[in-house]
């Protein structure tokens, strides 16, 4: 299991700037947890006691609106940290955390990356950096629900095709959640995209058939 830890942490920034000494202690208080779709990793308001870096999978950021209705803020690849928030502020967890696949992540106190950043001026400004693209991101995301429906649902699908391939494991319902729309809407538009011969699937699975379109529609 450490040797998975290892070899992950060496290759993928920001833990790429630390020396062999800190990224052993990173390693050595790092643990590796698989995790089963529809899984909640952490849940807004919880003490945040740990930081999250996603191994394998999709993880959904997602908070629930004043009209009760969920909505994803952002989504997590594999390669990224997540919930960077509780390292700038040591506030709690903002929003929950939910497994959209079959995930493997890694589990880092928090007080474990905070101590090694106050000690490596590299690594603290590398993070710092990192929080704040995902910040902007976020900030983006939201800032498209002014657009037209189905320019949203097209942006997200090319987003998720150009990270995950073109089978994409997704639901209608997290379409919805994903673009910050009513489920019906979701359903609507994702049904003329495939009369259209633009995306395919089966139940849980769009196919991506015609990227070219899609990205032009997003545009």
């Amino acid at each position: 299991m450490s040797k998975k830890i290892h070899r992950f942490f060496s290759c993928h920034p920001p833990f790429d700037e630390l020396k062999a000494a800190a990224l052993k202690r990173l390693e050595s208080e790092t643990i590796l947890k698989e995790y089963s779709k529809t899984e909640t990793v952490f849940t807004a308001g919880e003490p945040a006691d740990y930081l999250f870096t996603l191994v394998k999978g999709r993880v959904d950021l997602q908070y629930t609106s004043t009209l009760g209705h969920v909505v994803s803020s952002c989504i997590v690849y594999p390669g990224e940290f997540f919930c960077c928030l509780p390292f700038l502020d040591e506030g709690s967890y903002p929003s929950t955390a939910v497994c959209a696949s079959r995930c493997v992540i890694l589990k880092t106190p928090v007080r474990t990356m905070r101590g090694i950043a106050g000690e490596v001026p590299l690594f603290l400004n590398a993070m710092t950096r990192l929080c704040a693209a995902k910040l902007r991101r976020i900030d983006g995301r939201n800032m498209q629900v002014f657009e037209p429906a189905e320019k949203r649902v097209a942006r997200m699908l090319v987003e998720l095709e150009q990270r995950l391939g073109s089978e994409i494991e997704i639901t209608r319902s997290e379409v919805a959640q994903l673009c910050a729309m009513a489920p019906e809407t979701a359903i609507r538009i994702v049904s003329s995209l495939q009369k259209r011969g633009i995306i395919g699937g089966h139940r849980g699975v769009i196919r991506i058939l015609n990227l070219g379109l899609l990205k032009r529609m997003s545009s």
